[in-house]
């Protein structure tokens, strides 16, 4: 277990976009040549095309291989998260209810006029969505079970959600995670990522209401609905998370788990494995005369 430094959430997802940048600055050039050299490749000599040849094209069928995979799978995230926030918002538009003087009251506090949506359901839930324009949802069961000071403690956290964009960065990680698949850290970093900015808005929360009104919310509140389960949001009653934000509520220290080695060594054998591949390809390139269409 590790003590967090505060954001420790943005620092896990500003490493992982460094990470998937840094592959993509590395690729893009090759992958285009390489592609054109297999194409070539398969016309002159058939499937044996992709791996045939003096040196050897192994290297950049193996690449494109695992590019093609993960763009597939990042354009599966991307379609599963558009889709999941389209259905929340048909809910939205459903349960959508006229806002209690409370809920109206608080956002005028926390400055979330007109990002707060009320929706009629007995289950006590918050919760931020939205890509783009972020806005809070908060239920109106969980309206009737907080008294005020504990309802502005709730929407503080959520506020914080909505200033950091994190929706949108929540998408956005999945979407990373799928297109480098190979790299099991990047996973891990958005559960930090998503984990760390929980704990990063119950500690804003926390120095405007005190620890008392945040944990007695905490207590009241729970996951967010079905219909909410699969969009990139950020809710209040995150259980998975919950003996972290106790801790740091009883402690005033942010703790996780620590990634592990199992993930960080897969990685690094993924990176060995996509540095081949890569120099690979620079090789069989550098002995065709595709190159100097690729670089003119």
């Amino acid at each position: 277990m590790t003590a967090l430094r505060p954001p420790a959430g943005n620092r896990a997802f500003w490493t992982l976009v460094g990470i998937a940048g840094t592959i993509r600055a590395a690729v893009m050039l090759s992958a285009c040549c390489a592609a054109g050299l297999l194409i070539r490749g398969i016309a002159e000599h058939g499937v044996s095309g992709l791996w045939t040849g003096s040196p050897s094209r192994l290297p950049a069928t193996a690449l494109l291989t695992v590019l093609i995979a993960g763009a597939a799978l990042a354009g599966v995230s991307a379609a599963r998260t558009a889709r999941a926030t389209a259905a929340l918002r048909r809910a939205l538009l459903t349960f959508h209810t006229q806002a209690p003087a409370a809920l109206f009251h608080a956002a005028h506090v926390t400055g979330l006029v007109g990002e707060v949506t009320a929706v009629a359901d007995q289950h006590p839930f918050a919760l931020t969505y939205g890509l783009l324009h972020p806005r809070v949802v908060v239920s109106t069961g969980l309206v009737a079970r907080l008294s005020p000071e504990e309802l502005l403690a709730v929407l503080i956290h959520e506020h914080a959600h909505v200033r950091s964009r994190d929706p949108l960065k929540a998408a956005l990680a999945r979407v990373l995670t799928g297109r480098y698949f190979f790299l099991p850290v990047l996973g891990r970093l958005t559960e930090r990522y998503a984990d760390g900015q929980e704990l990063a808005a119950d500690r804003r929360a926390i120095r405007a209401c005190g620890t008392g009104l945040v944990a007695s919310a905490l207590i009241k509140t729970v996951d967010g609905p079905d219909w909410a389960a699969m969009a990139p949001a950020a809710a209040m009653g995150s259980a998975r998370l919950l003996d972290a934000r106790i801790r740091q509520l009883e402690t005033g220290t942010a703790v996780l788990d620590r990634i592990g080695p199992r993930p960080v060594l897969t990685s690094l054998l993924a990176t060995a494995g996509l540095t081949w591949a890569l120099s690979g390809t620079a090789t069989v390139l550098a002995a065709s005369p595709l190159l100097d269409r690729c670089t003119g």
